[in-house]
């Protein structure tokens, strides 16, 4: 397997994994604060625009070509939102 293969697996590994833990939280849970990972995600997502734009970061295996890395904000960010 080659290293760019391997980080692929890791960024898809890092959106699913955190989503197998969601039934165990309940459906009135989760309801209840999806608006809140929802506005959450949002200002990540802006966050990072402006983040990119500005050169504080940079994701050097982004798993979708753009300003925003989803693999971070659609797995963990958004469960532990849920989760908590």
């Amino acid at each position: 397997m080659s290293k760019h293969n391997r980080k692929i697996t890791f960024s898809l590994a890092m959106v699913l994994f955190p989503w197998l833990t969601v039934p165990f939280m309940g459906k009135s849970s989760f309801f209840r604060f999806l608006p809140v990972a929802c506005f959450t995600n949002l200002f990540i997502s802006l966050l990072s625009v402006i983040a990119n734009k500005k050169n504080w970061w940079v994701n050097k295996n982004p798993l979708s070509p753009g300003l925003v890395d989803f693999s971070y904000i659609l797995g963990p960010f958004f469960v532990a939102t849920l989760d908590f």
